[in-house]
């Protein structure tokens, strides 16, 4: 799979920018001749590169890591990485030696095979975490609950085709979550009940067609304070494109402006009357009560 066509999906905070050149690791002496194809990291290889070129110290990119790799790597470099990618990962198949890196900030996991995550109870400093075309991982999201501080979680799916998620109550009791993001995936369960559990969240990123209208409607109703780039009537639907604009909701259309502004504001009428209905129905059981 072309990472490098999908680089932009996994954007770093600036807390782990350095010289690309000085976060990659990977085994180029025992790739094919005339291949991209990068061999496995095994420890031999891991030794030989961290011994023959400078590396980042805090922040480092390991490429085709096997499980032994992984383990090596721990055990013998480890202890100073804030920021670690694990790109193409499907040699490893347990994530539990990563509980040994007290000071770990940062982890992306990309094209990985493994099906669950590991006790994050250890890892204190654990803030970001993206899981990046793991089909495994994503069906059904566990353990996110054990990490103490972690304040972020992005889940993609395939750059090509959604990856399914059972339902989004592995998301619930974070104890310091403030940002989930979720693209490419295909939920079979739409329970927002775990919002619940969740009060420090302030941001909660979708793809337009994830929820319907009336669902996000009822979220913006019920969640004021959290912010989303389509928990409103509409959002951008390409990057950076002020001319075309996303509605909301499965099966919503995307319009093009100024052309459309009046489509627009019918569906943003719309929407802020659902919102208003679904704000009373819920303030409803509280005035009975009085």
């Amino acid at each position: 799979m072309n990472m490098g066509a999908r680089s932009h999906r996994l954007m770093w905070r600036d807390d782990y920018n350095c010289e690309q050149a000085d976060r990659q690791l990977a085994a180029y002496r025992g790739r094919k001749k005339n291949s991209g194809e990068l061999a496995p990291l095994t420890p031999d290889e891991i030794d030989f590169e961290m011994g023959a070129y400078p590396r980042s110290k805090h922040v480092i990119d390991l490429n085709c890591i096997t499980q032994e790799g992984l383990e090596h790597f721990v055990q013998k470099y480890g202890s100073t990485y804030r920021g670690i990618h694990l790109s193409w990962a499907s040699r490893v198949k347990d994530l539990s030696p990563l509980s040994d890196l007290p000071a770990l900030e940062f982890l992306a996991i990309a094209d990985g095979r493994c099906d669950r995550l590991w006790d994050m109870s250890r890892n204190k400093q654990l803030r970001f975490l993206i899981i990046d075309s793991c089909k495994k991982l994503t069906e059904t999201p566990i353990l996110l609950d054990t990490a103490p501080s972690l304040e972020t979680v992005w889940y993609l799916g395939g750059a090509e085709s959604c990856h399914p998620m059972a339902s989004l109550q592995g998301f619930s009791h974070l104890p310091a979550i403030k940002e989930i993001r979720l693209q490419d995936i295909r939920l079979r369960d739409r329970c927002l009940d775990f919002l619940d559990t969740i009060p420090t969240l302030e941001t909660f990123d979708f793809e337009a067609n994830m929820f319907t209208t009336n669902e996000i409607a009822w979220m913006r109703a019920k969640y004021p304070q959290l912010g989303g780039e389509f928990l409103r009537a509409y959002g951008p639907a390409y990057p950076g494109s002020n001319s075309w604009v996303r509605v909301s909701g499965s099966r919503k259309p995307e319009l093009q402006l100024p052309e459309e502004q009046e489509r627009l504001d019918k569906y943003v009428r719309a929407f802020d009357e659902m919102v208003k209905q679904y704000r009373q129905e819920i303030a409803q059981p509280c005035e009975d009560y009085l």
